[in-house]
């Protein structure tokens, strides 16, 4: 079995510990966790934000009243009382209040950023294709918009993590409308809404520098000649990445007439699609802020390490760049300078806390204010990893890197938060083979969360499998996902072959010298 060290330093949150890892109703103001506090200098005030808003909607709705435009700008709706003050993960203050757009009956944000001084605001629309059991984001589509409904730029989330930049094809003006006439005959048979983004050609354009006057409008909310958005890779190979404030799998509120911003979770499945009961209406993520913050900059994602094994060394740069739920994590701690990594290869030969061990975690956290801090330390057992397949050094790394993922939400979430998010699972059935058979496990019950690694080990799996150049099976990837996390009784003689196997080099990618 894996073993691991966790050492907190966490105020007032955990105590020291020393163990082993083998790896509605409309009247009620929306209840929230607590908002933490920020800066009253760097955020915006209830009053700015609803004198900014409101003189925008005065502004459009005195030009929609004297325009012969088909199309005339989008006016807004909204309650102040769900008006929130709050900050990202990385300490931005930005401020935001859920809207309608009206006729459409579509629910977004308005988003209150301040820059250099001054306020902005800006629409923010998130279109969630598929959610966790306790509504995080899984899948989804952002958009940006001016309060006018311009169009500023869009962004496709793949696995919980920003993956692409969505990019008009064609070079124009794309405005978010309403369609009015639609509106007033009634809503669609289909149950879509009446909005869409549409090419809008004006004057200032030169001729020929408006190729979308000659394609199809459409767009978010209707499949009827959508808007043609190519993939742009934000990350490339995860050598760089956005700025994003927020982690895998942002949590998701959906906004529906029943619930005025009230969490309204309508699934028991791990993964659901979200449909809005029946059709897409919107709702809040913790993502728009982060999006409309980095403007699309790049900031460096590093992972620390001291490896002097220089397989490792290449398999963690792998590990940074894959395209998984794993990756993605991993990408956080590279990302933000609160939470970091660093990976470190020695021999336990000497350490008889640890001989035998693949591999173990020291964390160390801090809470000052509202700031978290956390750094761990991962070390990897040369006397094992020198050996081994880099499959294998993969699983350890990603395994260890769970772990840490675990730490920093128990830290942020605190322990009531964290265990009703993760709870402690004695058994359950996982994938067993190349198929969709399923088998009962017994997850090992310690102090390190293996229990509450349920949902991670298909995760896991799956990032085994995207290793470039692996041939092994996807009973061997799982089987590697579960040992060192369910009992060994619970694994079968194959299962514990299929991992020795690829812990003695035998079978996998080998290492070169």
């Amino acid at each position: 079995m894996r073993k691991r060290t966790f050492k907190f330093g966490m105020l007032a949150l955990v105590a020291l510990a020393l163990t082993y890892c083998q790896r509605e109703d409309a009247s009620e103001a929306p209840q929230q966790d607590p908002v933490p506090t920020v800066d009253p200098q760097a955020v915006v005030s209830l009053n700015e934000a609803k004198s900014l808003f409101e003189a925008s909607e005065n502004q459009k709705r005195t030009a929609n009243s004297v325009s012969r435009r088909k199309y005339p700008f989008i006016e807004l709706e909204t309650d102040w009382r769900y008006f929130v003050q709050t900050q990202t993960l990385v300490g931005d203050a930005y401020s935001k209040i859920p809207v309608t757009i009206v006729g459409s009956d579509l629910s977004a944000e308005i988003l209150f950023l301040k820059k250099d001084g001054i306020t902005e605001q800006t629409l923010f629309v998130t279109k969630v294709n598929s959610l966790t059991s306790d509504n995080r984001i899984v899948n989804a589509d952002f958009y940006l918009f001016t309060p006018k409904g311009k169009f500023i730029s869009a962004y496709r989330m793949k696995e919980g993590g920003i993956t692409h930049e969505l990019v008009p094809k064609y070079k124009g003006r794309y405005r978010l409308v309403v369609d009015t006439e639609a509106a007033q005959a009634g809503r669609k048979g289909d149950g879509h809404h009446h909005f869409a983004i549409r090419c809008e050609c004006e004057t200032e354009y030169g001729e020929g520098d408006c190729d979308c006057a000659n394609s199809d409008g459409g767009g978010l909310g209707s499949d009827d000649n959508p808007i043609p958005l190519e993939e742009v890779t934000v990350y490339g190979k995860r050598k760089k990445r956005i700025n994003n404030s927020y982690t895998p799998y942002p949590s998701y509120t959906p906004y529906t007439p029943n619930n005025n911003g009230f969490p309204d979770p309508d699934s028991k499945e791990n993964h659901h699609s979200y449909t809005g009961g029946g059709s897409y209406k919107g709702g809040s993520s913790s993502v728009g802020a982060g999006l409309m913050r980095s403007d699309g900059t790049k900031v460096e994602e590093k992972v620390d390490d001291d490896l002097t094994n220089p397989c490792a060394k290449a398999v963690l740069e792998q590990a940074k760049t894959l395209n998984s739920e794993i990756s993605n994590i991993l990408g956080m701690f590279g990302s933000d300078d609160n939470y970091n990594i660093r990976i470190h290869n020695k021999s336990f030969a000497m350490d008889s806390e640890h001989k035998g061990d693949v591999a173990y975690t020291i964390p160390k956290g801090s809470i000052s204010g509202n700031v978290h801090t956390l750094d761990c330390d991962i070390y990897l057992n040369d006397d094992i990893i020198s050996s081994a397949s880099q499959e294998y050094i993969l699983a350890t790394i990603y395994h260890e890197v769970i772990h840490s993922y675990l730490i920093y939400e128990l830290q942020t979430l605190g322990e009531k938060a964290f265990n009703r998010k993760y709870p402690s699972v004695y058994s359950k059935e996982f994938f067993v083979g190349n198929r969709k058979q399923k088998k009962m496990y017994v997850l090992i019950d310690d102090k390190q969360h293996h229990n509450k690694f349920s949902n991670f080990i298909e995760s896991l799996a799956q990032s085994i499998m995207s290793f470039p150049g692996t041939q092994i099976s996807l009973e061997t990837a799982r089987a590697m996902a579960k040992v060192g996390v369910v009992e060994n009784e619970s694994l079968s003689e194959r299962e514990n072959y299929l991992n020795n196997q690829q812990k003695l080099g035998k079978s996998g990618i080998p290492c070169k010298p």
